[in-house]
């Protein structure tokens, strides 16, 4: 009795106090998690760190747009006191119901390197697009920067899909090794891409970016000698990202690089096809003819990529041009210094998009077509991998082509468009963008891996510019980082051509400006005024039309509906009147202009409505009276009195 009477007691105390000890485990449990949650709302209201989305509006002026975060590069940039800016490329919040919106994604070819906005393939590309669909609003969307890797593409890709896109453009690879997060790079945080994707949704958390800022601290002090270039003398972002610059052919980083780009392309891929947008990849292009390799292992001459190079050339000056070919990209990927892609990855894009049926850019081909003897080389590229102004109108006609052949944007396209040369000849850049260009690419072969890293950087050593152009990229490329830019550059130039009454170049150089910012209307109103000076009529017609297909203003309306009046064509100035009056109800100019328009056309009934209103609002406003006269002179002859409107 007494053994029951215990094993009793004990049951029921068990039963008693087990759901305690549960509350108590659990809140045990808890505690640390609470805790993370008041440090992480504390460090939000407090306002540690940058904000890192990846879309954030443009501004109060223009509340309609969205744009790219020019911090959003912190988020892989995090050692280096200096890190790439994405373009500044908007997009409207609400895509309108004729909308085609494209992004665009890469590293530092697609951004345009070396040159600014205005020559990147993806606004060459817009601009073709929006002429071949002008009843679409087309966008596209640069999201491209330097020294990113496909990790970067992949961390976008949600918030890239949160924006209703179209389509999805791919020309990536050449970073993958020194690129940041990449297996070889300095902004490195492992070799496992599942671990790495896993660190950059993390990001999103206020605590781990301040966890993430005192280990990069530490690591700053810890590799301070290795990163002291970076403030004691000139460096490109080029030799300060790599963390290993010797990766042998088919070693195992060279097999773990292949295999992150792997991974990362099927991931892009795969959120591409759940959310059922179309996703178009690209081969990759590299200088192989005029880029000699810029390290050789020679122990063993099957893989030294100097005996390699030298035999291709030997091949080529027999006019043996398949077999050099094939021997410059052999020794193009027996390099050990990874900043051209192997052809690997050119495999790997293919073999991915049969797989998951995706198109594929012939961007190879393209540029070998359009190099002498199909050896891709200094013709179309102006260093080992980046295009040339020539090269990047074949790169947007590669893509342009494309798209057509698949009929993305509607399944038939108009015969007879105009080619990519016509564009070529008319399109916006001066002589400042080609100088920005050679002297940064100056700038760059000053340096590792040009020349050898015993060597001090050479800077622009040398160079003397004898024209205000040319001082003024140098300017630019040595204060880069103290926001000095491009845009800049060309609007000191127009406002000295204006000044000295060289209209005609001060327009070309704003011409460059909305080629560059095409949202940015200041650049439209000052074009428009110096073809003002030069009586250009139909210029200023061509320049304020083409501003609509960027963006609606009141601007372009009125200034279009003025130059319709000049020119008696009544009906088109009445549709940009009403547009205009849409921005601005009650605008007596615009009222007294619209009752013009409807004269001039015989609408009389619709001019006397006008007329009402601009004497109602604005009873003495200059001009009324004769209007009225005109008014009551047309409704006698019941016709349209075109040459007596005021």
């Amino acid at each position: 009795m007494k053994h029951m009477h215990t094993h009793k007691s004990s049951a029921e105390a068990k039963k008693g106090i087990r759901p305690k000890y549960l509350l108590f485990y659990f809140l045990l449990i808890c505690i640390p998690f609470l805790f993370l949650a008041l440090v992480e709302i504390g460090l939000r209201i407090g306002g540690y760190g940058p904000d890192l989305r990846l879309f954030i509006p443009v501004s109060e002026e223009l509340p309609q747009f969205l744009r790219i975060n020019p911090q959003v590069s912190r988020r892989y940039f995090y050692l280096l006191s200096a890190s790439p800016t994405p373009s500044k490329d908007l997009f409207l919040k609400e895509k309108p119901s004729n909308g085609y919106r494209i992004f665009v994604l890469g590293g530092s070819t697609t951004a345009g390197f070396p040159y600014g906005n205005n020559l990147t393939f993806s606004h060459i590309l817009q601009k073709r697009l929006i002429d071949a669909f002008p009843e679409r609003k087309i966008e596209v969307v640069n999201l491209a920067m330097a020294a990113i890797c496909s990790y970067t593409l992949v961390d976008f890709m949600d918030e890239i899909l949160e924006q209703k896109p179209d389509l999805i453009l791919v020309y990536a690879g050449h970073n993958e090794f020194y690129g940041a997060m990449g297996v070889a790079s300095m902004e490195s945080f492992g070799r496992n891409p599942q671990f790495v994707r896993f660190y950059l949704q993390m990001e999103r958390f206020r605590l781990f970016l301040l966890i993430r800022d005192t280990i990069g601290k530490i690591r700053i002090a810890v590799l301070k000698k290795k990163l002291e270039n970076e403030k004691t003398g000139p460096v490109t972002l080029m030799e300060r990202i790599v963390a290993n610059p010797n990766i042998p052919y088919g070693s195992a980083l060279y097999q773990k690089g292949k295999k992150q780009f792997e991974s990362n392309l099927i991931q892009l891929v795969k959120k591409c096809k759940k959310a059922r947008v179309p996703i178009v990849l690209s081969e990759l292009v590299s200088n192989i003819r005029d880029q000699a390799p810029f390290a050789s292992i020679d122990e063993d001459t099957t893989l030294s990529a100097q005996f390699m190079f030298q035999k291709a050339r030997s091949l080529e000056s027999q006019n043996r041009w398949e077999e050099a070919r094939a021997l410059y990209y052999r020794a193009k990927d027996l390099d050990p210094v990874r900043f051209r892609a192997p052809e690997d990855f050119n495999t790997i894009i293919h073999q991915i998009a049969e797989q998951m049926d995706v198109p594929v850019v012939p961007m190879k081909k393209a540029f070998e077509l359009a190099s002498p003897h199909g050896l891709i080389g200094q013709t179309l590229l102006c260093d080992h991998l980046h295009p040339n102004i020539d090269g990047y109108f074949v790169m947007a006609d590669a893509f342009f082509n494309t798209l057509k052949t698949h009929g993305f944007i509607s399944s038939l396209w108009k015969p007879n468009l105009l080619p990519s040369s016509f564009y070529r000849r008319h399109w916006g850049y001066t002589a400042l963008d080609s100088l920005y260009g050679e002297i940064g690419i100056r700038f760059l072969k000053g340096g590792w891996p040009f020349r050898p890293k015993t060597l001090p950087h050479l800077g622009l050593s040398g160079y003397e510019p004898k024209t205000l152009p040319e001082s003024l990229a140098v300017q630019l490329i040595l204060e880069k980082n103290t926001g000095f830019t491009l845009e800049l550059g060309h609007l000191r130039l127009a406002e000295y051509y204006e000044k000295k009454g060289e209209f005609e170049k001060a327009f070309q150089e704003y011409r460059a400006l909305w080629y560059t910012i095409p949202h940015e209307i200041l650049f439209y109103q000052k074009a428009v005024r110096v073809l003002s000076a030069m009586k250009a009529t139909d210029s200023m017609l061509e320049v304020l039309q083409e501003s609509l297909a960027y963006i609606d203003t009141p601007f372009a309306h009125r200034g279009l509906a003025n130059l319709y009046i000049q020119k008696k064509q009544y009906r088109e100035a009445i549709f940009h009147l009403q547009r205009a009056l849409a921005f601005q109800p009650n605008q007596p100019e615009l009222l007294y202009s619209l009752s013009v328009a409807y004269l001039g056309a015989g609408f009389l009934n619709e001019a006397w409505v006008s007329i009402q209103q601009l004497e109602r609002e604005y009873p003495s406003y200059p001009g009324l009276a004769q209007l009225k006269k005109t008014f009551r002179k047309g409704l006698e002859l019941q016709m349209p009195i075109r040459e007596e409107v005021p």
